[in-house]
């Protein structure tokens, strides 16, 4: 079976060649003479070529992918199929009226195609921004439109005579691609993305630079093969074919996430920003009047959208606040719950055994020494319990319970269990943290307790707390047999305290030697 680490690196001297051969190629049609036989050859065969190698590079995608990313492959390769349709009736008769209806449907099925596909790429990735995807990908296609209506086609269309159908035929392909790219950007600017994003970017950011190149160059005239928008149009479909080997090198599990900082600037101040593309076509339409009705009727649409979509925006962004809290709160009920069965459990097995072999023994030592054991296992699941739910108490907000109660409960209970002499002096109010603070505190406490009263072998364990600065500090200390905590294997219950701490924002400290006790501190820095 072939390593992912091979084909990653197999991906990459791919991906290096076919990039390689795109730029020995530009240079190469770069050379030739203009508009002459032989550069619109090497155009027809360096696009034919990549387009070939890009569907196939698409459909392996999909057939290596074994996770949910296969049916956005196989969804972008049938978009790419429909696509070169369309492109090839568009060469064979972009003039003609018999090839204009099946070359429309082709470009129209490819199009959806890919958004279908993105949509769903970005359902993977993101979460929350389903309904406001597509449409931010259409309002951004409508201001993309206008401007190369405005700044292009609107001074060319006049002198041709273009019907408005023609129009919009010619203006569809510069504004799609700019939704389309839109929506590789919005998945780019999330925190979980797949690994291919970047290339696939790339390539939509490639259509669109040969889609303004083709309108820049008297886009209404009969099609001239050999120009450079075509060589444009190929480096996209090479970017294409370079998502396509990473996608197969790099399968990646999805992840969801919400909506990032970075995907609201990349909306509202962005280079496809409809409100910054907007306020650039209003300047130049007022400092060069008279000012076009569309433009102002296109400024009311597109504030109405706006206004709706800052009120869509905050829904939805209070349903994943939500929603994340339910999710925090599932985890612990799944861990709390997952440490209580293991842990009771095996306790509760363990003094059985022992009471049973207690009764069946005829030694009085034996069984007195026996019945010493089962005690402690039970005091163990006892605690183990009452600390689990104690920990819940601490995570409601309206629980009547204080921390400070429930710290000073827990040295009563290791002092009558074991018989250690118990000191408290909590100088700082707990109770000023949150409930996942409160929670990990008083989780934190509770076992630094329990180790310093079973393990230590310490006659005196302190519990103390402080306040310095911004920093609370909670803090548990004996005069037991210490350890050395440089130690390879420092034990399961110092790593799971450790891990508690940093869950819940906070720095764990342990200080200990041998013969000179223990002092385990968490820290919490408060707001």
């Amino acid at each position: 079976m072939i390593s992912g680490t091979h084909l990653k690196n197999k991906a990459s001297l791919y991906t290096l060649l076919v990039v390689s051969s795109w730029c020995i190629a530009a240079f190469g049609f770069a050379a030739l003479a203009k508009d002459t036989p032989a550069r619109a050859l090497t155009t027809h065969l360096c696009y034919w070529s990549t387009a070939t190698f890009a569907f196939g590079s698409a459909v392996w995608a999909a057939r290596q992918n074994g996770g949910r990313e296969r049916r956005f492959w196989a969804l972008f390769a049938a978009g790419l199929l429909t696509s070169f349709c369309g492109y090839l009736l568009w060469q064979m008769g972009p003039d003609g009226a018999r090839l204009a209806l099946p070359r429309d449907l082709s470009y129209t099925l490819s199009y959806l195609l890919l958004f279908v596909a993105l949509l769903y790429l970005l359902g993977l990735y993101t979460r929350g921004i389903a309904p406001l995807a597509p449409l931010d990908a259409l309002s951004v296609m409508f201001s993309s439109g206008m401007v190369v209506w405005y700044f292009l086609l609107a001074p060319a269309a006049p002198v041709h005579g273009k019907s408005p159908g023609e129009i919009a035929d010619t203006l569809s392909g510069p504004a799609i691609d700019a939704g389309l790219l839109f929506l590789c950007l919005t998945l780019l600017s999330s925190r979980s993305k797949p690994g291919f994003s970047g290339w696939l970017a790339g390539g939509f950011l490639a259509l669109v630079a040969g889609d303004l190149a083709w309108a820049g160059l008297e886009p209404f005239k009969p099609y001239e093969p050999g120009r450079w928008p075509e060589l444009l149009w190929t480096l996209g479909l090479v970017l294409f074919l370079a998502a396509a080997l990473r996608a197969s090198s790099e399968p990646q599990d999805s992840q969801r996430t919400g909506i990032s900082p970075w995907r609201v600037f990349l909306f509202w101040a962005g280079p496809l920003s409809p409100a910054v593309q907007y306020a650039f076509l209003l300047a130049w339409a007022t400092l060069h009047p008279p000012v076009p009705a569309y433009v102002s009727w296109t400024g009311v649409g597109l504030m109405l959208y706006l206004a709706l979509r800052i009120s869509a925006l905050s829904y939805i962004n209070r349903s994943l606040r939500l929603e994340a809290e339910r999710d925090a709160v599932r985890r612990e009920q799944r861990r709390i719950s997952s440490e209580l069965h293991d842990s009771l459990k095996q306790n509760v097995y363990g003094a059985t055994l022992l009471l049973e072999t207690c009764r069946k023994a005829r030694d009085q030592r034996t069984s007195k020494r026996l019945l010493e054991e089962a005690l402690s296992a039970c005091r163990e699941s006892g605690h183990l319990l009452e600390s689990s739910i104690e920990e819940l108490h601490a995570r409601c907000e309206n629980s009547g319970v204080e921390l400070d109660a429930l710290l000073q409960r827990t040295l009563r209970d290791i002092s009558s269990h074991f018989g250690v002499h118990t000191h408290q002096d909590l100088r700082a109010d707990c109770g000023t943290l949150d409930t996942t603070r409160r929670a990990a505190a008083y989780r934190i406490a509770a076992e630094a307790l329990w180790n310093a009263a079973k393990h230590s072998r310490a006659s005196n364990v302190w519990l103390e707390s402080r306040k310095v600065g911004r920093v609370l500090l909670l803090r548990v200390r004996d005069d037991g047999r210490g350890f050395d905590p440089t130690s390879p294997t420092p034990g399961v219950g110092l790593s799971l305290m450790r891990n508690r701490a940093e869950e819940a924002g906070g720095t764990l400290d342990i200080f200990s030697s041998p013969n000179r006790g223990t002092t385990v501190q968490v820290r919490f820095e408060l707001g």
